[in-house]
Formats: C-alpha cells, sequence, structure tokens
C-alpha cells in the first residue's frame, strides 16, 4: 500500500511539472502555422504560454538564446517578431513566403567548403546596417550561397534550414532579413 501510494505521488508530481517543461524552448518550425490574425487563445493551445508578458508583449523563448515576440491587438496578433541573441529584432514581413524565400531551391552555394561549413545565428551578432563587405566578411567569412531575382543577396544558411540574407548597396550592407525554416522572412528593424 505504501509503495502504490508513494509511486501514485510521483506520476502526479512528474505529470503536473510536464506542463512547466515542456515547451521550455521552443523551435522556430514551431511558429510556421502561426499567422497574423490568429486568436491568441488558439496561439497558446499550440504552443503554450509566453515566458514573459511586456504590456501587449508577449516573449517566448527559443534555442540558440533567440526569442520571438507576438503583440496582439483585441486578442488577435498583429506583428509577430524574431529576436536574435544580440537582441536585434526582425519583424515577419507576411504569412506569405516571399519570392525569393521560396525560391531557396535557387540558392547557389558558393562552393563545397562554404556549403559544409557551420555558421550560426549568433555570428552575426558583430555585424551591422551600413558595414561594408569587406568587413563584413573579415566578421563571419564569406557566404553560403547567393539567391535572387535581380536584386542577388548573400546567404548564410544555418543547420535548421534557416538563413540570413544580406543585401549590399554600393558595397555597404543596406539590409540583414532573417529567414526562417518555414522559408517566412523577417526585416531587421533594429
Amino acid at each position: 500500500m505504501f509503495k502504490k501510494t508513494i509511486a501514485t505521488s510521483l506520476t502526479f508530481v512528474l505529470f503536473s511539472l510536464m506542463n512547466c517543461f515542456a515547451k521550455e524552448n521552443l523551435k522556430i518550425k514551431d511558429f510556421c502555422k502561426i499567422n497574423i490574425g490568429t486568436k491568441r487563445a488558439d496561439i497558446e493551445k499550440f504552443i503554450g504560454k509566453p515566458q514573459e508578458k511586456l504590456k501587449s508583449n508577449f516573449i517566448y523563448n527559443l534555442d540558440y538564446e533567440c526569442k520571438m515576440k507576438l503583440i496582439y491587438k483585441n486578442n488577435k496578433l498583429i506583428k509577430m517578431f524574431f529576436i536574435d541573441p544580440c537582441k536585434r529584432e526582425y519583424q515577419l514581413k507576411s504569412n506569405l513566403t516571399s519570392i525569393s524565400s521560396t525560391a531557396k531551391i535557387g540558392i547557389l552555394h558558393s562552393g563545397p567548403n562554404q556549403k559544409n561549413r557551420t555558421i550560426s545565428i549568433n555570428d552575426f551578432c558583430k555585424v551591422k546596417e551600413g558595414m561594408t563587405y569587406n568587413k563584413v566578411v573579415n566578421l563571419i567569412g564569406s557566404n553560403t550561397g547567393s539567391i535572387g531575382f535581380g536584386m542577388v543577396w548573400d546567404v548564410y544558411e544555418f543547420p535548421d534550414g534557416s538563413y540570413m540574407k544580406l543585401w549590399y548597396n554600393n558595397n555597404n550592407l543596406a539590409f540583414l532579413n532573417f529567414v526562417d525554416c518555414c522559408n517566412r522572412e523577417y526585416a531587421s528593424v533594429n
């Protein structure tokens, strides 16, 4: 009887704690089915409650010290931001994938050494808009590929299928965008 009571108590405690740890570090792909206009209750059913709440900002922790910030108005999602480990924010441009993002198959790789190189989102902490092409390459290395029609972007692919897109104007970094593993593009806002 005593063993059964202890086993039942331990089982109850473990199942009670499971909800606390189940969604601790979400992955970016967990947000693939979340679209602008979705009700907050539906989002929380799918990915759980946020780790932080600041006014209308609901923050979820992701792997690699990244975060996802969801902003609601009248309990409907109006904006979604990816926040990298350096606290740089990227706003979701659209629920739909962009033309350049859907062309991921068309990424022209820079060579066998570049494609196999492991690069992480943390490598971009020192990269800032306005930097010269040479300074960016000195900081993070050559791109792993390029993509685009007319406007060609440098691409740095990550192991999870997401990537950074960099575009230069007159040899200076003009745009730094993040494309998630769902091929949705987020534009840098700061």
